[in-house]
């Protein structure tokens, strides 16, 4: 580990001021990097040191951030455990801030990955524990926590299939890394095996299993709450313009979630054939990102089918009733998803790649189309296939041929929604089984 960090530090300048113009220009893209910047730098605000424990959890992004929330519901609920968490994007932070306020004891933005930022970030939050998410594996992070001899825990562990063809032929490069963990949570048995051969440590059977724990994925544990009521999903509906009056029967809701750019073009493309069938279907597109507003805008703009439509960040409600609702906001998805018959899941058409999660659609029992890409989310998605809760489409010109077909048999939606919920319900435990990894390390771990 020390020769590859030191290796890390010689290249990270030059990579860092190669990529500077492109993270600024994102920066000034999506804007609220200005908040509390010189936490990147690693000023935090001095904790001392804990009475108890201190765990510091570094989530990502939204999704992360969301997705820890029954994590930190039930690790605070350890006495003398205090809990620092930190977000890499500013919206990650921003929802960070509004969501745990009253749970951890602080929350901040994760330092650039350089020794002088890392050590002065440690310093200064100074945690007994340390926790990564998913695939954050920061070289000079891990460093820090080895020389100060804390545990560093990799808890809802995945590995892409694309990750891993690069990874493999890496892995005396990653294996340093992987062996200076105290413990992997993994996701899923598929994602256990990726990680086992990646890091191949010298032990025997039981301490391999102690040291790989296939938890299942923290996202599917998360806290549906608010669950929207009859009378609540009207409310949005009017809110939105997809019906006039409460009276009014509620319309099919094709939901584009997350969606990355050219998929709201075949969605619309889709919703364009179904409309000659239905007149009472609605598109609502949730972009996974929102500066993308004026692309979007003109895009609807372009289109010549009298469709009316309305961009939420121009106000919440149009002045009146619409066909598209672009609700490109942040925060908002699991109330939207909420509405939908059937959900589109983003980045999972070709040129992209990955996916973004399906889970909440399936966990509200929202019936999903996917493409080929989901990559990020492969033993879900397939679960989900296999359970006959989402439906597969190989490009972007099937999409316009599948969805209208599912809308017209509200049977099969039915049939599928019960699957999904099904497939969630089964599929529940995550929190408890990373929460005994944990408290493996805790120094006054309840018994």
């Amino acid at each position: 580990m020390f020769f590859l960090v030191w290796f890390y530090r010689i290249i990270w300048l030059p990579v860092f001021l190669i990529s500077l113009p492109y993270y600024l220009w994102r920066m000034f893209r999506r804007g609220g990097y200005a908040k509390d910047f010189h936490h990147r730098v690693g000023l935090h605000p001095w904790l001392g040191r804990p009475k108890g424990d201190r765990v510091w959890i570094q989530a990502v992004s939204v999704g992360e951030v969301l997705g820890i929330e029954p994590l930190i519901n039930q690790l605070s609920r350890i006495p003398d455990l205090e809990i620092v968490l930190t977000a890499t994007t500013s919206t990650g932070y921003k929802i960070a801030r509004e969501k745990y306020a009253s749970q951890i004891r602080h929350c901040g933005v994760f330092p650039l990955d350089a020794a002088p930022f890392s050590f002065l970030a440690w310093t200064m939050l100074k945690p007994t524990v340390a926790i990564l998410m998913e695939s954050e594996l920061w070289p000079e992070h891990v460093w820090s926590a080895r020389r100060r001899k804390v545990p560093i825990i990799l808890t809802n562990a995945r590995m892409s299939d694309k990750s891993f063809k690069i990874m493999r032929p890496l892995r005396h490069l990653i294996r340093p890394i992987l062996r200076s963990l105290s413990a992997i949570g993994v996701s899923s048995d598929v994602y256990n095996d990726r990680f086992r051969f990646l890091t191949q440590p010298k032990m025997d059977l039981d301490q391999m299993d102690d040291f790989f724990v296939t938890t299942g994925n923290l996202k599917l544990d998360v806290n549906l709450s608010p669950i929207l009521s009859y009378q609540d999903k009207t409310k949005l509906l009017l809110e939105i313009g997809f019906i006039a009056h409460e009276k009014e029967p509620h319309p099919e809701v094709l939901l584009g979630s997350s969606t990355w750019p050219g998929e709201e073009e075949t969605l619309l493309n889709a919703y364009i054939r179904y409309k000659t069938v239905s007149k009472n279907c609605r598109l609502l597109l949730v972009p996974r990102h929102a500066e993308r507003r004026e692309e979007i805008r003109n895009l609807l703009k372009s289109k010549n089918h009298n469709i009316t439509w309305h961009l939420r960040s121009d106000s919440k409600s149009p002045p009146g009733p619409v066909d598209v609702y672009v609700a490109d906001t942040t925060g908002e998805l699991r109330k939207f998803t909420q509405i939908s018959t059937v959900a589109f899941i983003g980045k999972t058409l070709q040129p992209h790649e990955g996916g973004q999660t399906p889970i909440e659609a399936a966990a509200y029992g929202v019936p999903t189309v996917f493409g080929p890409k989901y990559t990020n989310f492969t033993t879900i998605c397939k679960q989900l296939l296999r359970s006959g809760s989402s439906i597969q489409v190989p490009h972007h010109k099937a999409v316009p041929l599948v969805i209208p077909d599912l809308l017209k048999h509200p049977d099969r939606i039915e049939r599928m929604s019960e699957c999904s919920i099904n497939w969630h319900q089964a599929n529940l435990g995550a929190t408890e089984r990373t929460v005994e990894i944990i408290q493996r390390f805790l120094k006054k771990s309840p018994k």
